[in-house]
């Protein structure tokens, strides 16, 4: 988390993590291509064999990444639908008579 917070350096944390992200994604990219030259496959992982055991470490962390990617974007479609449907109520419609939620509003995804 940052400490005192400006459009700076957030500006220099954000442009900081991009970098940093591609430099590795390139890094991985050029070794594996060179590392199969023209026998490279469009799925890197295709590479290696099945009885591999890095490659099936990689092909379940790969897995488990997939897994988790889901759910972040259904919550942030949730987030805007409240917004825009209930002006960010998260509760939805109260009952008068009870306080709680009418059970009009389905807060899962």
């Amino acid at each position: 988390s940052l400490k005192d917070i400006t459009k700076k350096r957030w500006n220099i944390v954000s442009f900081s993590g991009a970098i940093i992200s591609t430099l590795l994604c390139l890094m991985f990219g050029i070794s594996g291509y060179l590392g199969f030259l023209n026998d490279t496959d469009s799925d890197i992982l295709n590479n290696f064999s099945s009885e591999s055991t890095e490659a099936n470490i990689a092909r379940a962390l790969l897995a488990i990444t997939m897994i988790f990617t889901y759910p972040i974007s259904c919550f942030v479609t949730r987030h805007v639908l409240v917004q825009i449907f209930y002006n960010g109520d998260m509760d939805g419609p109260l009952d008068k008579t009870t306080g709680n939620p009418k059970g009009e509003f389905c807060c899962g995804c």
